[in-house]
């Protein structure tokens, strides 16, 4: 049973927004497609999750802190005598070991995966004995991708390979899962313990004059066109939005990207285009559902009901 949600990271979010809306540099745009394979990989996995038995628990994506240490877990099983950590990985091609190097066929030295494993494992068991549970983990690294092949592997090591899921995914349902009250307050401190912010993300330079503005669909990250007087449609997906739920979902995409710019009906304005799609009443009539009005004369803006109420 899957206990939480597998969580965008901020990372990804924010360059989904960039690599439409600006142009990225190289760099940039080779790490948002490595964050988006990196999510393929891992709700390919979950897919194969469904197949486990109900009673075992499951965690997805949670970042953890243990002696100033910050670590990540992508996947995490549990049965009734043990736990599973599982990174995946969505590598695609030709690798091979070279001693602790792990690297592509032409040579390229990339980081290796069953280090940061091995770092994660590690940290997840002191981070256990700290909140005072003593249980077995078991660490997997998952190659998910068919097209993927690692030369000079080692046997009997921790990495499951593309061929083996079948089999290890049997393993896995032939676990015990007869689970108790310990197991699901194990999953509980774990949830509540969750970092929901990591500083060591990468913070991406951006400016709202500078980045490209209009309606964009989050079902596909592309931007929107007129359908009718009162509804947009995606020009990639053709999913149909009225004009104000459109205009709603691209607010919450302006209030990430800028934390702290004014919530104000010229900003949302300019930010779906100026018009071009929607007018500046159907963006004032959004706000004033949604939101609460800060009344300030020509400062007046808009604040969430939770944040209205605190300043009351």
């Amino acid at each position: 049973m899957f206990i939480n949600q597998r969580v965008i990271s901020n990372e990804l979010r924010t360059l989904r927004s960039l690599n439409l809306r600006s142009a990225l540099s190289k760099e940039e745009y080779q790490y948002y497609l490595s964050l988006e394979k990196g999510l393929e990989g891992e709700r390919k996995l979950d897919q194969r999750l469904e197949e486990l038995p109900e009673e075992v628990l499951i965690l997805r994506d949670l970042t953890l802190e243990i002696g100033h240490s910050i670590f990540q877990l992508d996947t995490l099983l549990t049965f009734e005598n043990q736990l599973y950590l599982l990174e995946v990985k969505n590598l695609e091609g030709d690798y091979y070991l070279d001693g602790q190097l792990f690297k592509n066929i032409y040579g390229k030295e990339i980081r290796n995966p069953l280090l940061q494993l091995n770092r994660c494992a590690s940290l997840l068991r002191q981070f256990l004995q700290s909140v005072g549970f003593n249980i077995k983990v078991n660490a997997r690294l998952v190659f998910i991708n068919q097209e993927f092949t690692l030369y000079q592997a080692p046997l009997n090591s921790e990495m499951i390979f593309p061929t083996q899921i079948n089999r290890f995914i049997n393993t896995l349902k032939d676990e015990a899962h007869h689970l108790g009250q310990m197991h699901r307050k194990l999953a509980n401190q774990l949830l509540t313990k969750r970092l929901l912010t990591n500083r060591h993300e990468t913070r991406f330079s951006y400016d709202f004059h500078q980045l490209k503005k209009g309606v964009i669909c989050f079902d596909c990250y592309s931007y929107m066109g007129k359908f009718s007087p009162n509804k947009l449609k995606c020009q990639h997906c053709g999913k149909v939005l009225s004009n104000i739920e459109a205009v709603l979902a691209n607010i919450g995409e302006f209030r990430f990207l800028f934390p702290k710019k004014k919530l104000t009906i010229n900003n949302i304005y300019q930010w779906c285009g100026s018009g071009e799609l929607v007018s500046i009443n159907t963006v004032r009539k959004t706000l004033n559902k949604n939101y609460i009005l800060k009344r300030l004369g020509p400062a007046s803006y808009y604040t969430e009901y939770e944040e209205a109420a605190k300043s009351m």
